[in-house]
């Protein structure tokens, strides 16, 4: 007995479980709350834009699109080896940009009208996989594919000793799903635009709080 509660031990802290269950939380958090606003506010606003007229559906974006469900999770598991730091910054950052998108949602509701997706090859079968995924095609601004993207951008950039390649893989997935989300025709320009703004504040918003926490609990002490 004592020797499987070593080695379930040795599994859980080898493989950072924690970690995992932590984005776990967080994938099915966002998930959650998504399914929700999208249930409670359908009286939707459409924003179409004489840019996006101009974007072009590409339908070999949908890899990119893709990353969102599964490389940012892979990633922020990988960054909580090498950054304990980065990785609960990251999480709280996208936790608190999550919340205050599905807000904007409840009270201001956006719909993305889709163009027909012709062709019977593999990535055309993929939009329209996408598309039948999400068929209400609500909660558009801001884009919480394009606050993904950016929080894939920031956990590849200098974290930790993170191998370079992984560094380069992490700024490429994150640029392809912030531009996905145009390309691909799940959002307006104007909802990649407030996404990628949204994380660009909340994330050094974080780090500031926490330097202002830990700079008022080192003042306790101290006393």
């Amino acid at each position: 007995m004592s020797n499987c509660k070593e080695i379930i031990k040795k599994f859980y802290f080898k493989f950072n479980v924690s970690a995992m269950l932590v984005v776990a939380a967080l994938y099915f958090g966002k998930l959650w709350l998504y399914r929700a606003t999208c249930r409670i506010n359908t009286d939707y606003h459409i924003i179409n834009m004489k840019i996006d007229e101009l974007i072009p559906l590409c339908k070999y974006f949908a890899f990119f699109y893709f990353t969102y469900y599964w490389f940012s999770t892979l990633q922020l598991w990988i960054i909580s080896f090498f950054d304990k730091k980065k990785f609960y910054r990251l999480i709280i950052a996208i936790a608190v940009a999550c919340i205050i998108s599905n807000i904007i949602f409840l009270c201001y509701q956006v719909k993305m009208i889709r163009p027909e997706v012709v062709g019977d090859d593999f990535f055309s079968r993929w939009v329209r996989w996408i598309y039948r995924r999400d068929p209400r095609a609500l909660n558009c601004f801001p884009s919480i594919h394009a606050v993904v993207g950016v929080a894939m951008i920031i956990g590849g950039w200098k974290t930790g000793k993170m191998p370079k390649w992984l560094t380069i893989v992490s700024i490429i997935f994150g640029v392809g799903c912030i531009l996905s989300t145009v390309f691909v025709k799940q959002h307006y320009f104007i909802d990649m635009v407030a996404g990628t703004i949204l994380f660009i504040i909340v994330y050094p918003l974080v780090i500031y709080f926490e330097k202002l926490i830990l700079k008022r609990k080192e003042q306790k002490n101290k006393i």
